[in-house]
């Protein structure tokens, strides 16, 4: 069986809390023109935005230094590429209300189909450059029109779940995630996810749902290192994921048995500007298995 994805891999996000809970609180404003990440004091990456007059986000440099460009129609996103290799252009193709209805990836050719019902995102079916069936991801909602289960399926070979629990205010708090050998045989449940939050916003989070995302989930080419941060992902030519707008403060990661065994801890510590942007944030993840500990800092920079 394929690797199980382990929900929360890359959009560079992080998380966690500030220490003046008692006063009111600023949220992020300033456009975002920089994110590094150092872990364990040696690896980096740093990745750049750059806006244009219209405050859009337009380009920059990726983690491992390729420049990239986007392009917009009315507003929305239709193309993404790096700018080494612009022929290979990934094309986001909108209906009339302006929803993705087909994404065709530069590099892979992979092609991305979106189908909708009453205008909420039901099913992607995603296909290889000969028209072969590749993956199908399935999205369902409950009563409050939230995401209830994302599934994905690769026909008969491999398949993943995540269940989502909310809390009274929307947020969620927990995912568990299943998997199955194939499309006939049962879910199996491999791991349990707990999250808590703080009260300020994540400037990453609004960054890529203004551009890159078709109602929550975010759709790049970009990736992202912070895989605690992620309430699921779907590994394919593009990343596909879903972020909290809070950020994190603490995710709690459980084996999948029905007296739960903790394997992990990770902790967030975040510093701020006088106007609520997030400056820096520390996050330690404890293998409680192991008795590793690492530590990652998160760096954002701001226009002035």
């Amino acid at each position: 069986m394929k690797k199980i994805i382990v929900i929360l891999n890359l959009l560079l996000v992080l998380t966690s809390c500030s220490n003046d809970d008692d006063t009111p609180i600023a949220q992020p404003t300033k456009k975002l023109t920089s994110f590094e990440y150092i872990y364990n004091a040696s690896n980096t990456g740093k990745t750049t935005y750059l806006y244009d007059d219209s405050e859009q986000w337009i380009g920059g440099v990726n983690a491992v230094e390729q420049d990239y460009s986007l392009q917009y129609e009315n507003n929305k996103l239709v193309g993404f590429w790096f700018n080494d290799t612009p022929t290979y252009k990934t094309i986001f193709s909108r209906n009339s209300e302006g929803n993705i209805i087909e994404i065709i990836d530069g590099i892979s050719q992979d092609k991305y189909i979106f189908s909708y019902v009453n205008n909420k995102l039901e099913n992607i079916e995603i296909r290889d450059d000969a028209n072969n069936p590749i993956k199908d991801i399935s999205f369902i909602y409950d009563g409050n029109q939230l995401i209830s289960i994302v599934s994905e399926e690769e026909f008969g070979i491999d398949g993943s779940r995540f269940d989502y629990y909310y809390d009274n205010d929307g947020q969620v708090t927990d995912v568990w995630q299943y998997y199955r050998f194939s499309n006939t045989d049962p879910w199996i449940i491999a791991s349990k996810k707990n999250y808590t939050y703080t009260n300020r916003k994540n400037s990453l989070y609004k960054l890529y749902k203004e551009h890159t995302a078709q109602e929550n989930l975010i759709i790049t080419n970009m990736g992202f290192n912070d895989n605690r941060s992620k309430l699921f992902e779907i590994n394919s030519s593009l990343q596909l994921f879903e972020l909290e707008e809070h950020l994190i403060e603490n995710v709690k990661v459980y084996d999948g048995a029905s007296t739960p065994t903790l394997l992990s801890t990770s902790t967030y510590q975040y510093s701020f500007d006088n106007d609520g942007n997030p400056l820096q944030a520390t996050k330690t993840n404890f293998d409680d298995q192991n008795n590793v500990t690492e530590t990652t800092i998160y760096k954002y920079t701001y226009e002035n």
